[in-house]
């Protein structure tokens, strides 16, 4: 078992490294999960090798063999009804959730997504369990030959999500180096007027962080991103201007960006407005937590230094705004996840070649 543990403790060291080089990636998302996985591993591997010791005992019989053997197929058995039942209650979530989202939100592909997704999975489920009590074994071969590509897409997304809350807990804590800006990132208007609860919530937050370093020292300016829709009768800008003088903010603290419609926009846009301070000032961009380590991620892109801090998100809507984050994430690196489902869908294929011939 010493292998295992060896393994453990370099990804451990590989996590700890690539996160304090720069926690804006999402690749450690990944070392960490493969870090959890192999514990885990190691741990119910040892149980096994235990629990087969203790019940064989030593110069143990034919018949203590096979109670040992079977102990550790309990065991196994339990390991596996733990995981499909986490499925389940995950799928059971989500569906509730993707329903709330619906029925508060309005019907739309993006506000189904949690819906979407619960429903997949108890549909795999059920068909995987229906495949064994009937002795389907062509179409139970055929979804666990899904399973691989499957596996690949639900790891990701594991490791994101893990990342990226650790990322929001850890960010806003760290003590840097000052920064010159806090910028809040914009998003729709109610009846293209008023800033929404969750833009509100997004304003809230940057006014809180730049509060943070006006108490020790620094005097950052806010910068409040967001140009004007098709559908808006003011910039996102200006209404969370209006929205941050509310908070008792004045002119001098606040610049305004109304040029941006994207993401990448906010960040390109309001780094024009900072020239003067110089190209590598250091930022902090406050948005929804759902949103903050996207942004991060983008700011990486840019070579900007600088973090996110994410403003809480209501819990029914958290699930399917997560989950169309990672599917923007997926997007960004299409290619090389198109080639790595492809790949893991080579059995499948093979499969279905081999059964008509």
């Amino acid at each position: 078992m010493i292998d295992v543990w060896i393994v453990a403790a370099a990804l451990s060291a590989l996590t700890a490294y690539s996160a304090w080089r720069d926690p804006r990636k999402v690749r450690i998302g990944v070392y960490l999960l493969s870090t959890i996985v192999v514990i885990a591993f190691g741990i119910v591997t040892e149980v096994l090798v235990a629990l087969g010791k203790a019940v064989a005992g030593p110069g143990s019989s034919t018949d203590q063999q096979i109670a040992a053997t079977n102990a550790q197929a309990w065991v196994l058995f339990g390991v596996i009804a733990v995981g499909l039942l986490s499925m389940t209650v995950i799928a059971v979530f989500l569906i509730l959730t993707g329903v709330l989202v619906v029925r508060r939100e309005g019907r739309s592909l993006s506000h189904a997504l949690a819906l979407i997704t619960g429903g997949g999975i108890l549909a795999f489920l059920g068909a995987m369990v229906w495949s064994i009590l009937t002795n389907r074994e062509p179409i139970f071969l055929t979804l666990v030959a899904l399973t691989l590509p499957a596996g690949y897409i639900g790891f990701g997304l594991i490791a994101y999500l893990l990342w990226s809350r650790l990322y929001v807990a850890y960010a806003g804590r760290v003590r840097r180096k000052p920064i010159v800006a806090v910028i809040v990132l914009g998003s729709g208007l109610i009846r293209g007027l008023t800033v929404t609860p969750l833009l509100a919530a997004r304003v809230e937050r940057g006014i809180k962080e730049r509060q943070r370093w006006i108490r020790r020292g620094s005097r950052p300016v806010l910068i409040v991103s967001g140009g004007q829709g098709p559908r808006e009768r003011v910039s996102e800008a200006a209404a969370m201007a209006d929205y941050a003088f509310g908070q008792g903010l004045v002119g001098s603290d606040i610049r305004l960006e109304r040029r941006s419609r994207t993401t990448m926009e906010n960040l390109e846009f309001s780094r024009e407005l900072l020239r003067a301070s110089g190209p590598d000032s250091p930022v902090a961009i406050a948005t929804s937590s759902f949103h903050a380590f996207r942004a991060a991620i983008f700011m990486r892109k840019m070579k900007w230094r600088g973090y996110a801090v994410g403003s809480p998100t209501a819990g029914y809507y958290w699930p399917t705004a997560f989950l169309r984050e990672y599917i923007a994430v997926l997007r960004e690196h299409l290619t090389l996840n198109v080639i790595a489902v492809a790949i893991l869908l080579l059995p499948f294929a093979a499969g279905l070649v081999a059964s008509y011939l």
